[in-house]
């Protein structure tokens, strides 16, 4: 397999061996070896968004300061991937991803921003998120999650995507994390 002319901003860039024979291993973002042996395929990798629209809410178009746009890319249609109604398919089923929690569970000094990051689901609706800090489950009415959270005392983060249609709403599996204070 062949990775060329790609805009790669993941933190594992690749799983295998770069010969397909040796040991296989995984490729780390910014690893000057990596970098240099994509950069043989015309890639560029990046640490960090790639410009996306808007993250947080799922957009996934890119902006056009994005570093891909000196490519001409060509974007994913999103809309247009997966399932659709038909015929014979009446009804779509709904998945709600649930989020990453960024920084994952850690002890920390003075104060720490914490990040959730949705999961995405290209042909879903957008999912809000909602959290809560006394370690309980995430409800509907929880806080909706709308930018970082600081933190300066000890707490148990717990969160959940929330997707509502005509027949209700539907929960994400809710996920979890610990900050001690020392």
């Amino acid at each position: 397999m062949k990775v060329e002319t790609n805009l790669i901003a993941d933190d594992v860039v690749f799983e295998g061996a770069f010969d397909g024979r040796g040991k296989s291993k995984a490729y780390r973002n910014g690893d000057a070896a990596v970098v240099a042996e994509f950069a043989k395929g015309g890639n560029l990798l990046l640490q960090g968004d790639p410009g996306f629209s808007d993250l947080r809410t799922q957009d996934f178009r890119l902006q056009p300061n994005s570093p891909a746009a000196k490519w001409s890319f060509e974007p994913i249609p999103f809309r247009k991937i997966g399932l659709r109604k038909d015929e014979c398919r009446k009804s779509l089923p709904i998945t709600v991803n649930p989020p990453t929690i960024v920084p994952a569970s850690t002890d920390f000094t003075n104060a720490l921003t914490l990040r959730l990051v949705p999961t995405p689901s290209p042909r879903g609706k957008k999912c809000v998120l909602r959290y809560t800090l006394d370690g309980s489950a995430p409800k509907p009415d929880s806080p909706k999650y709308v930018g970082p959270l600081t933190i300066t005392n000890s707490i148990t983060l717990k969160a959940a995507g929330f997707v509502s249609d005509g027949a209700g709403t539907r929960r994400s599996e809710i996920v979890a994390a610990t900050f001690e204070a020392r």
